[in-house]
C-alpha cells in the first residue's frame, strides 16, 4: 500500500497537470474570443458598407427618375 505522503505526492503532480491543461484551454478560449470579435467586426463593416451601397442605389434610382437630374445629365 501506499504510504499518504505518496498518494498527495501524485495527487499534487496529477493536480499540477490539470492546471496547466486548464490554463492552456484559457489561452485558446482567449484566442478564439478575440477571433470571434474580429469576425463580428468585419461583419458590421460589411454589414454598414451594404447598407450605404442601398442608400446610394436608392438615390441614384431617384436622380435617374427626375427629368431635370437625368437632363442635367445628359
Amino acid at each position: 500500500m501506499k504510504s499518504y505522503e505518496t498518494m498527495y505526492r501524485e495527487a499534487l503532480g496529477h493536480n499540477g497537470e490539470l492546471l496547466r491543461q486548464l490554463a492552456g484551454a484559457n489561452v485558446r478560449i482567449r484566442e478564439l474570443e478575440a477571433a470571434a470579435g474580429k469576425r463580428l467586426n468585419d461583419y458590421c463593416r460589411l454589414e454598414q458598407f451594404t447598407l450605404d451601397l442601398q442608400a446610394s442605389a436608392a438615390q441614384l434610382r431617384k436622380q435617374l427618375a427626375d427629368p431635370t437630374t437625368r437632363e442635367a445629365a445628359e
